[in-house]
């Protein structure tokens, strides 16, 4: 949801950015708007590979899913200590 919601924001801003040296390394105008959204939680990467969406909102389900079993588990035990 979030590259969603920064796409117009993040064209508008980097939108004419030129190829340049960042840190002493020369970067094309997409691999600074890659490393900005990166860098900013936009995207997630690991190594160099960027994680796809897919794969974000599943770890997302998942996390849901295990918490509401735990949760379901300590209300069956509260319930039935009393």
């Amino acid at each position: 949801m979030r590259e969603v919601m920064t796409d117009a924001p993040l064209s508008a801003v980097f939108g004419n950015v030129q190829d340049q040296v960042v840190k002493d390394t020369f970067k094309t105008s997409q691999e600074i708007v890659r490393i900005y959204a990166a860098e900013n939680g936009i995207t997630y990467t690991i190594g160099e590979n960027s994680v796809p969406s897919w794969t974000m909102l599943a770890v997302v389900i998942g996390s849901g899913c295990i918490f509401l079993a735990a949760s379901m588990f300590v209300m069956r035990r509260v319930n039935t200590s009393r």
